[in-house]
């Protein structure tokens, strides 16, 4: 492999020939969904309060048990997003 100004992964190159499987790269942009339940959660001042009260829950505990199912969704959804997918005609082993 010769260096010719850009950077190139020996990995996906070598998954890319002609003869092994077309593997398509992860989204990386689906990481900055990671910072919204970390926000969310991390600052006070956004759930810090009784009312309004669900079932008998404070504001400050029904919220955080909703980030808990919003965070397993977020990271559900990420992971989906940055898992290595197959090309066209293959199955995730990369054989046709």
């Amino acid at each position: 492999m010769e260096w010719a100004g850009k950077h190139t992964d020996p990995v996906v190159e070598s998954l890319n020939q002609p003869d092994g499987p077309v593997v398509r790269r992860p989204n990386n942009w689906s990481l900055w969904l990671l910072l919204i339940p970390f926000v969310a959660t991390l600052v006070p001042p956004f759930y810090n309060r009784v009312n309004p009260t669900i079932g008998g829950l404070p504001f400050f505990d029904w919220y955080l048990l909703v980030w808990v199912v919003v965070t397993a969704a977020i990271l559900t959804t990420v992971y989906t997003l940055r898992r290595p997918r197959s090309g066209p005609g293959e199955n995730r082993t990369g054989q046709a």
